[in-house]
C-alpha cells in the first residue's frame, strides 16, 4: 500500500512540475516575444494589426511587403499603393503592372487597368472606374511583376471607409 501511495505523489508532482514550467514558459514567450520597441516601432505594429495603411485603405500582404488598396468614391478613383515592412510608401517598380474589376452590390462587373503613376519620388498605381459615387463593391487586382502574377482581394464599403 505504500508504495502505491508513494507512486500517486511522485505522479502528482511530475504532472504539477510538468504543468507549471509549460505555463511559465507560455507566459514568458508572451511577455518577451517583442522585447522593447521604441516609438515608431510600435505605431508600426499598431498599423499592421489594424492592416490600414498610411492613406488609410486596407492592407494586403505581398511578399515581404505589403499593398494599400484605397478608393476615391466621389470620382470613381482607385489607388494602389506598394508599401515596405513598416507599412511606409515605396516606389513601385517600372516593371509591374496590373488589372482588375471591381463586382458592384447589383453584381454588375466593371474591368479596369492600372497605370502606374509618379507623384514626386513615390510611384503607384491609380484606375480610373468610370463610375462616379462607388458604392459597395469587392474588388479583384492582378498584379504582374517581371517573373509573376498574384491576385488580390479588397472590399470597399462606403460606410467603413475612413478614408475619402
Amino acid at each position: 500500500m505504500e508504495s502505491s501511495s508513494k507512486s500517486i505523489v511522485r505522479g502528482v508532482i511530475t504532472l504539477t512540475l510538468i504543468t507549471t514550467f509549460v505555463v511559465l514558459a507560455r507566459s514568458t514567450e508572451t511577455v518577451w516575444s517583442h522585447g522593447l520597441m521604441d516609438v515608431d516601432e510600435y505605431h508600426s505594429a499598431i498599423k499592421k494589426k489594424n492592416k490600414r495603411g498610411p492613406h488609410g485603405g486596407p492592407v494586403a500582404e505581398f511578399r515581404k511587403n505589403y499593398l494599400e488598396f484605397v478608393v476615391n468614391p466621389e470620382i470613381g478613383k482607385i489607388a494602389l499603393f506598394l508599401l515596405d515592412k513598416d507599412l511606409e510608401v515605396v516606389p513601385v517598380p517600372e516593371d509591374y503592372s496590373g488589372a482588375g474589376y471591381l463586382k458592384m452590390a447589383n453584381n454588375s462587373i466593371k474591368w479596369f487597368n492600372l497605370t502606374r503613376v509618379d507623384q514626386g519620388s513615390v510611384s503607384h498605381f491609380i484606375a480610373e472606374t468610370g463610375i462616379k459615387d462607388l458604392g459597395s463593391f469587392n474588388a479583384v487586382i492582378s498584379l504582374k511583376t517581371a517573373s509573376e502574377r498574384e491576385n488580390f482581394r479588397f472590399s470597399w464599403a462606403p460606410e467603413a471607409s475612413t478614408h475619402n
